[in-house]
């Protein structure tokens, strides 16, 4: 899985929300990380962080 394939899966998942999409989105992650190590999934971590951050403060302006 690419890393942008990946990051595509966790904003899915991360919409949606609820316990089955984290699962889902912990299963992603390890996938991530035996292909790219911890590395990449620290990064895809982040970059979710920030991407959701902007989103919730778009969406209360």
């Amino acid at each position: 899985m690419t890393l942008d394939k990946a990051n595509e899966l966790l904003k899915v998942q991360a919409d949606l929300g609820g316990g089955y999409n984290l699962n889902a989105a912990k299963l992603i992650l390890k996938e991530v990380q035996k292909e790219h190590g911890q590395q990449a999934v620290d990064q895809l971590i982040k970059h979710c962080d920030s991407t959701l951050s902007l989103d919730s403060r778009q969406v209360v302006q």
